[in-house]
This record gives structure tokens, sequence and C-alpha cells, in this order.
């Protein structure tokens, strides 16, 4: 809801200022609102204003925390999802690398959040005609959830965007719709039924009316 939105714009600027006059400016807990406020107008679909908070954020993790950070993940994967809403699937790709060859140094390889940056790199080589590429880090990002205790639907959400990276070879379409069933079921029984989970099972479901095993 919009005016919720801008209480929280609200919320998280005197929140800001509080802590640059406190903490100062290059904090780490500074970088945590601006990622927040980043955050909130990447929802509006203010995506310019939602990449300069993320760069800012990232710049204060750099000097505050290192460059190997595992913080900085945070940063480097809202950066890429701002640059592929907008379209932006090459600049979207290195921050989704940056941020797995973070994670994956200083979490581990199979660290339940090295599977953001993979689904990241998935999701982008899917707009960019290489399903092999979505296939490889999609199979990767479901197997660390399939294990982790993270949320139904990023589970599902992993799923779904390996059943599209193999759709395209034809003895793996009975897979791919297993996978895409198997999705929509988590999202018709997700926690939640708040606007993302909507949109994707909108979209589940009418790749599950186009695609059918012949």
């Amino acid at each position: 809801i919009q005016g919720e939105y801008e209480e929280a714009k609200r919320y998280y600027n005197r929140a800001l200022e509080v802590w640059e006059k406190a903490l100062g400016a290059d904090h780490s807990k500074v970088a945590m609102i601006l990622n927040s406020l980043g955050m909130v107008n990447f929802e509006q679909g203010e995506y310019e204003e939602a990449k300069g908070y993320y760069k800012r954020a990232l710049g204060i993790g750099k000097r505050a925390l290192g460059a190997g950070h595992p913080n900085l993940v945070t940063s480097l994967n809202n950066l890429g999802m701002v640059s592929f809403g907008q379209g932006e699937y090459e600049e979207a790709e290195g921050y989704y690398e940056r941020a797995l060859e973070i994670g994956e140094k200083a979490l581990g390889v199979d660290h339940p959040h090295v599977g953001y940056p993979l689904m990241g790199i998935a999701t982008v080589a899917l707009k960019m005609k290489d399903p092999e590429s979505a296939r490889v880090h999609a199979e990767r990002a479901m197997s660390i959830r399939e294990v982790a205790a993270v949320a139904p639907e990023l589970l599902a959400e992993a799923r779904f965007v390996l059943a599209q990276a193999l759709w395209s070879k034809k003895h793996e379409r009975v897979r791919a719709r297993v996978l895409a069933e198997q999705a929509q079921d988590l999202w018709l029984n997700a926690s939640r039924a708040d606007k993302e989970t909507m949109e994707y099972l909108v979209e589940v479901n009418a790749w599950l009316a186009t695609h059918r095993v012949k």
C-alpha cells in the first residue's frame, strides 16, 4: 500500500539521521538502514533511487567491514535486483557474480545465503537465452534450499526457474513439468499471500498451461 511505503520511508529516514549522528556516516548500521530505504524504493518501482541507496550501503560496507565481508552480499544482491528490473542484465549478472564470490568465500559454498546470488545469475541467464547457465545455477540453488531451513517460497522459486531452464531439452521436459508443479503447490500453500507470491502463481500457472509434455 502506497501510504505504508511512505510511512516506512519516514521511519527509515529518521533512523538514518539518528544513526549517522550517533555512530558516524560510515558505520555498518547506517548501511543497514540504507539497504532498507533502498528496498522500500525498489518495491515502489523507484529503481534509480533504490540503486543510489544500495550503492551507498555497499560503499560503507567496504570501508567499515572490508571488501570480502559477507554483509556486502546483501547490497550486491540488491543492486543485482535493481539492475535486472531496469533491464540491465549484464550489469545485474556482474553484481550477482560478485555476491556469489564473496558469499562462497566468507560463508561456504552451501550456505543458504549463497542461494540468492545463484538464483540471480540463473534468472539473468534465462533472460539472456542461456538455459544451460540457468540450469547449473538454479540446480545448485535448489540443492542448497532443499537442505537448508528456508521459506518454502524460496524453494518454489528455485524449482520454477530450473523448470524453465530444463525445458529446452526434450528429454528433461517431464522433470521440468514436475518441478513447476511442485513450485505451484508450494506457492499455493505459502504462509503469506503477498503480491510477490500471487505474481509467481500467475506466472507458473501460465507456464504450465503452455508447456505440456506430448
